[in-house]
């Protein structure tokens, strides 16, 4: 790694790569991959691989991420069941799982990975996962419709967008 002394090298974490998709019916502008799975708390959520067929989209222009409803339940329902020790908050727009921590000192979130083709395993920074106190994550219309991937989800990663060599690369704790 250049500009990293030898000591704190083994510290960076590596970039891990899923495949970029690419489509006719898709500007060239939106970078697709493939979403296979999430994983909340350690465990893989009891959704289908085929729910994420319609690809997701790399989106650093769109706030929170959208997914096909089916995985988007699975996901509210777990991270809630991980939340019960807080109080809930009426919901803030399209986010409809809140949370009131006035008062609380230190909050412990359980963890969510994303799970892309090839194995690319991307876990989330607390940042990445709470907006406003809320869950920062949203259900797409139906699950036909393709998903995004949104800027408060890649806040500490850094993305490459490998275009020649067609793959996204992630790298987290990077910002």
């Amino acid at each position: 790694t250049l500009g990293v002394p030898p000591q704190r090298a083994a510290l960076v974490p590596t970039f891990v790569s899923t495949p970029l998709l690419s489509s006719s019916s898709m500007p060239p502008t939106f970078y697709r991959v493939l979403l296979r799975a999430i994983i909340v708390a350690g465990r893989p959520l009891p959704v289908p691989p085929t729910v994420f067929s319609a690809s997701s989209v790399i989106a650093s222009t769109i706030v929170i991420s959208r997914l096909p409803p089916t995985a988007y339940q699975a996901l509210r329902a777990a991270f809630r069941s991980a939340m019960t020790m807080y109080r809930t908050a009426p919901p803030v727009s399209i986010l409809d799982t809140c949370y009131d921590f006035t008062g609380v000192r230190s909050i412990t979130l359980p963890s969510i990975a994303l799970v892309f083709d090839g194995g690319a395993t991307v876990n989330l920074d607390a940042a990445g996962i709470l907006l406003q106190g809320c869950l920062a994550f949203a259900p797409t219309a139906t699950d036909r419709m393709p998903g995004f991937i949104g800027n408060v989800q890649q806040r500490t990663l850094e993305v490459v967008y490998d275009v020649p060599g067609k793959a996204i690369r992630f790298r987290s704790a990077a910002c």
